[in-house]
C-alpha cells in the first residue's frame, strides 16, 4: 500500500446529491434502477467504507514509524553504552598500568592517633623461617625475644649483608635475616607466660609471612585447647603441656616439609600427654631422691639452726612486704582503643621476682587473638599480703574504713537531720555482695565532727571502688581487663557543676524511685549520699542529668528510670549534655541483624534448634573508670547526690561499652565449642544441631572463613562491626557478625543429660558452665529453652520451615499503635520515630511495606531543630499506614 502522507481524520464527506455529482449519480440511477436520492447515498456509503479503511492504515503506519524510530533509539543507545564501556576498559586498563608502576604508599587515617602500644617486633631470622615455612622458636616472639632483636638490629648495620641461598639461587640478603640469636631459649624450657605471651606473636607473624589460614587457625586451636586443658589445674600440670607443645610443633613443622599426610595438630593426644606427664614426673622423681640424698648427708655434717630462727625465716619467707617503689596497682587511663573495642589477657601466672622476693609483673605484647585484634597491657600480680581491697591491714583495735555493707560506728549517736527520700543505706556498698542491707532512713549529720567522719568514710568508699570495680565479670577468664578498673565510656571532663532538676514524675513515684535507688546501693553500683559540698571536695565539678521515671508499657507496676544525658540539647551557659562529647562509633560491637540471623539460619542442618538468654542488667554490669564519675552524678534532691560508678541506658557509649564484654563472651563461648552463637545487645541466641551433622557443618564453617577473609574480613559500619563473606546472587555480600574460625564440639558427653538433649551437640548446662567462668549473669525467668521455633528480636523463626513472621502481641500491638497515632492530627518528633521504627520493624517481615513508608520518612525530614514542636504529617500519611 502507498504510503499515506496525511492524516485521513482531516478530509470532509462530499456533498454528493450537489450538482457536480448529478452525472455519476444518473450513472448510478440508469444502471441500477433507483432514485436520484438512493444513488447519492451509495455514493456517500462508499466514501465512508473507504475512509474508515483510510483511518485503519494511518494509525497502522503511525504505529510502524514509532515501532521503528523506538528501534533505531535502542541501537544508538546501545553503540553508544559499547562505545562509553570500551572507553571505560582502555580508561581502567591504563589506570591499572599506571598503578602497577607507582610506588605503593598507604593512606593515613586524619586525627587518628597511633594504638595505645606498639607490636614489638621479632627478629628479622624469625620472620625469614616463618616466609619459608620453617620451624622456629617460641623465644622468638617473647618479650625477652623481642628486646634482644631491637639490641641486635642497632648493633648490625642496615646495609650489612651476607650471601644466602634462594630457590637454588646465591642472593644478598641482610646479616640479621639469617643469623640465629645466641640467647634462644628452647620451647621446652620456656615458662607459661612466655608460651602463651609468645604465641600471640607468632600466629600474628604467620599471618604477615601469608602461611595458609587454615594451618594458622589450626595452630591456634592447639594452644586455645592447652590453655583450657584440665592438665592445668593438676601439679607440674603446665610443664607437662609446655613439654607436649615443644615436641608436637616441631613434628608438625617438620611433617609439613615431607611428603606424607600430616596429623591436625588442634587434636591433643591424650595417651602422649600421659606419656609425657609420667616421664616429667620419673625425673623429678629421680631428681627429689637425689636431693634428699645431698640433703640428708649435708645435715649430718653441720648443727641444726635454732626452731625461732627457722620460724623467722619462714615468715620472713610468706610475708616479706613489697619493696619501696613498687608499682602495685595498673595505670588507670586504660581506654578503648580508637575505631574498636580492645580486649585484654591477665598472664595465668608469676612472672619474676626481685630481689625483695615481690613479683614483677612484665608487660604484654600487643598480639593477634583467637577472637578479635588483642590490645595488651602490664598487670600487677598480688605477692606478700599489702593494701588491698580485701586484706586486712589494720590493728584488730582500730576501726575499719567503710566498705561493703558495713554501717560506720559511733555515726548513730549523733545529732541528724532528717532528709525526706527514704533510701536503703547511708553509704554505698563496695564489694561485689549481693547480700540486703537494712533499710533506715537517710540522714545528714549536723554534728561537724561527725559531717567529716562521714565525709572521709564515704570519700574511703570512692577510693576502694577506684581500686576494684564492681561487675559480675571475671576479668581472669580473657574477658577485656578494663572490668578491673573500668571502662572509659568517652564523658568529657567536667569544669563547672551543673544539677539541672529531675523530672516531676521523680516526686510523683517517689516511692519506686527509692526502690530503684535502694537496689543500685545494695548492688553497689552507687556511692551516697553526698552533699555538692561534700561531692567538690573530692572529685571536683560534677554534672548530672534530668532524671525521669516512666511505667513499662504492658508490665503493670513496674517502673524504669530513664537518664536524659543529652540534656541540655543545645549549649547553654558553656554547659553542653554528657553525648555531646562522646561518639559512639569509637564503640563498636557486632549485632545479630536480621540479614545475619537469616543467613545463620537458612544454613543450619535439620532438625536444628534454638535458645534465647538475656544478660541480667546487661550494661549495669559495665563498671566506669573513675574519671568518668564526674558525668555520671545523679542528683537525688536538692542538695542530695549519689555517685553513679557503671553505664547506663541512654549513654552514647553505653552500648558499645557493653558490647566489648559481650562480644568477647560470645566468642569464648564460641571457642569452648558451643554454637552457632549470636547476639542483639543483651540478648543472645544460641544454636544447636544434630551431632550427626557437626563435622560437616563445621567443614562449611572453615569455607566460610576463608570466604570472610578473601573478601576484606572484618568491617565497621558506624557502630557496628560485621565481618563480609562472597557476594550473593543480588550483589550484596553475606554478612556474619563472627570470623567462623571457631571450631564447634560435640559436648554431649560433658555432664548428664536426657537422651534427647543428648543426640545435640551441647545443652544449657554447657552455657551455664562457661558463663560462671566469665560471670555472666543471665535473666534466667527470661530464657527461652531450645525450640525450633525461638522468639528473637520480635520475630519468630521457624527452623525448619525456614520462615520468619511477626508474632500476634506485635501485631496487636502495632495496630494500637496506629490508632494513637491517628487520634491526634500533630506529632513530635520523638512520636514519628517510634511509629516509624515499629512499621520499619514489621517490614522485615513483608518487604513490600516499605513503600507505604514514604511520607512517615518525609514527615521525618521536617523538624530540623525543633524536634519537640508538633508538626502536621504530609496529607496522604494516614491512607499510607494501613497495609
Amino acid at each position: 500500500m502507498p504510503r499515506i502522507l496525511q492524516d485521513p481524520r482531516t478530509e470532509e464527506c462530499p456533498e454528493f446529491a450537489s450538482a457536480p455529482f448529478e452525472a455519476i449519480r444518473n450513472i448510478i440511477v440508469a444502471s441500477q434502477q433507483v432514485t436520484a436520492e438512493q444513488a447519492a447515498q451509495t455514493l456517500t456509503d462508499a466514501w465512508t467504507q473507504a475512509h474508515a479503511t483510510r483511518i485503519a492504515a494511518w494509525d497502522q503506519q503511525v504505529q510502524d514509524d514509532l515501532a521503528l524510530q523506538e528501534q533505531e533509539r535502542r541501537a544508538r543507545e546501545e553503540e553508544e553504552e559499547r562505545q562509553r564501556q570500551d572507553r571505560a576498559r582502555e580508561e581502567e586498563a591504563e589506570r591499572r598500568e599506571k598503578e602497577k608502576k607507582k610506588p605503593k604508599l598507604n593512606d593515613f587515617v586524619a586525627k587518628q592517633a597511633i594504638g595505645d602500644t606498639i607490636q614489638p617486633r621479632p627478629a628479622s631470622f624469625a620472620t625469614k623461617k616463618l616466609e619459608d615455612f620453617d620451624y622456629i622458636e617460641l623465644w622468638y616472639f617473647t618479650e625477652e625475644g623481642c628486646l634482644e632483636a631491637s639490641r641486635s638490629n642497632r648493633a648490625v648495620a642496615e646495609d650489612t649483608f651476607g650471601l644466602s641461598k634462594v630457590d637454588d639461587v646465591i642472593a644478598l640478603r641482610p646479616i640479621s635475616s639469617f643469623k640465629a640469636s645466641t640467647k634462644v631459649i628452647q620451647d621446652i624450657n620456656l615458662d607459661w607466660r612466655q608460651m602463651t605471651m609468645a604465641k600471640n606473636g607468632l600466629l600474628h607473624a604467620m599471618s604477615k609471612a601469608e602461611w595458609p589460614q587454615t594451618h594458622v587457625v589450626a595452630l591456634a586451636e592447639f594452644f586455645l585447647n592447652l590453655e583450657y586443658h584440665p592438665y592445668r589445674r593438676r601439679q607440674q600440670g603446665e610443664q607437662i603441656l609446655i613439654t607436649y607443645q615443644a615436641r608436637v610443633r616441631r613434628e608438625w613443622h617438620d611433617a609439613l616439609k615431607g611428603s606424607e599426610p600430616v596429623f591436625d595438630i588442634s587434636v591433643i593426644n591424650d595417651a602422649l600427654l600421659k606419656s609425657i606427664g609420667d616421664e616429667i614426673w620419673d625425673a623429678r622423681r629421680a631428681e627429689g631422691v637425689l636431693r634428699l640424698e645431698e640433703a640428708l648427708a649435708h645435715t649430718s655434717s653441720r648443727p641444726s639452726a635454732p626452731p625461732a630462727v627457722e620460724r623467722d625465716r619462714g615468715r620472713a619467707r610468706h610475708y616479706q612486704a613489697p619493696a619501696r617503689g613498687t608499682n602495685l596497682r595498673r595505670d588507670r587511663s586504660l581506654s578503648p582503643v580508637r575505631g574498636g573495642p580492645s580486649y585484654y589477657r591477665r598472664s595465668p601466672s608469676p612472672s619474676s621476682r626481685n630481689a625483695q622476693g615481690v613479683t614483677e609483673s612484665r608487660p604484654l605484647h600487643r598480639a593477634i587473638s583467637l577472637f578479635a585484634k588483642v590490645q595488651a597491657y602490664p598487670l600487677p600480680s598480688r605477692p606478700a599480703p599489702y593494701a588491698w581491697a580485701d586484706t586486712a591491714t589494720t590493728s584488730r583495735r582500730a576501726t575499719p574504713p567503710l566498705s561493703g555493707m558495713a554501717q560506720p560506728r559511733g555515726v548513730a549517736e549523733t545529732r541528724r537531720a532528717a532528709w525526706s527520700t527514704p533510701t536503703a543505706s547511708s553509704y554505698a556498698t563496695t564489694g561485689n555482695a549481693r547480700t540486703a542491707a537494712p533499710t533506715q532512713l537517710t540522714t545528714l549529720d549536723t554534728n561537724a565532727p561527725a559531717a567529716a567522719n562521714r565525709t572521709t568514710e564515704l570519700s574511703a568508699a570512692l577510693a576502694l571502688r577506684s581500686s576494684r570495680a564492681n561487675t559480675p565479670y571475671k576479668p581472669e577468664a580473657c574477658l577485656p581487663l578494663s572490668l578491673q578498673l573500668g571502662f572509659d565510656a568517652g564523658v568529657r571532663s567536667i569544669t563547672e557543676t551543673f544539677t539541672p532538676p529531675n523530672k516531676p514524675s521523680i516526686c510523683e513515684y517517689a516511692n519506686e524511685f527509692n526502690k530503684i535507688v535502694h537496689k543500685e546501693y545494695e548492688r553497689g553500683r552507687h556511692i551516697g549520699p553526698f552533699t555538692r559540698a561534700e561531692l567538690e571536695s573530692i572529685i571536683g565539678p560534677f554534672q548530672t542529668s534530668p532524671l525521669d521515671i516512666i511505667p513499662k508499657p504492658g508490665k503493670p507496676g513496674k517502673f524504669r528510670l530513664v537518664q536524659n544525658l543529652s540534656f541540655p540539647h543545645l549549649p547553654r551557659n558553656h554547659i553542653s549534655s554528657i553525648n555531646s562529647s562522646i561518639d559512639s562509633n569509637l564503640y563498636p560491637s557486632t549485632w545479630g541483624t536480621f540479614s545475619v540471623i537469616a543467613l545463620l539460619i537458612w544454613r543450619l542442618p535439620p532438625g536444628s534448634q534454638a535458645a534465647v538468654r538475656d544478660v541480667m542488667e546487661a550494661y549495669r554490669t559495665i563498671p566506669l573508670l573513675p574519671s568518668q564519675w564526674p558525668g555520671m552524678v545523679v542528683r537525688l534532691a536538692d542538695d542530695q547526690f549519689n555517685v553513679d560508678t557503671s553505664d547506663c541506658f541512654g549513654l552514647s557509649s553505653g552500648n558499645g561499652l557493653y558490647g566489648i564484654v559481650g562480644d568477647a563472651g560470645a566468642q569464648l563461648t564460641r571457642y569452648r565449642g558451643i554454637g552457632p552463637v549470636s547476639k542483639w545487645v543483651d540478648d543472645h541466641i544460641f544454636f544447636r544441631m544434630l551431632r550427626r551433622y557437626l563435622n560437616e557443618y563445621n567443614g562449611r564453617r572453615r569455607a566460610w572463613a576463608q570466604e570472610i577473609a578473601q573478601s576484606g574480613g572484618e568491617q565497621q559500619d558506624g557502630g557496628r562491626l560485621w565481618y563480609k563473606g562472597k557476594s550473593m546472587p543480588d550483589g550484596r555480600p553475606e554478612e556474619f557478625d563472627e570470623d567462623c574460625t571457631a571450631v564447634f564440639r560435640d559436648l554431649s558427653t560433658a555432664s548428664p543429660r536426657s537422651q534427647v538433649e543428648a543426640e545435640y551437640t551441647y545443652c544449657i548446662a554447657d552455657i551455664d558452665e562457661i558463663s560462671e567462668e566469665l560471670g555472666i549473669p543471665w535473666e534466667v525467668s527470661k530464657d527461652i529453652p531450645f525450640t525450633s521455633t525461638p522468639l528473637y528480636i520480635g520475630l519468630v523463626w521457624d527452623l525448619e520451615a525456614r520462615t520468619v513472621t511477626l508474632p500476634e502481641t506485635k501485631k496487636v500491638k502495632y495496630i494500637k499503635a496506629i490508632e494513637e497515632w491517628q487520634t491526634s492530627p500533630t506529632h513530635t518528633l520523638q512520636e514519628a520515630q517510634k511509629l516509624y521504627g515499629k512499621l520499619l520493624h514489621a517490614c522485615l517481615v513483608v518487604p513490600s511495606g516499605r513503600a507505604y513508608l514514604t511520607n512517615l520518612e518525609t514527615f521525618l525530614g521536617v523538624f530540623h531543630n525543633s524536634p519537640f514542636v508538633p508538626h502536621t504529617p504530609p496529607h496522604d500519611t494516614p491512607g499510607d499506614l494501613y497495609w
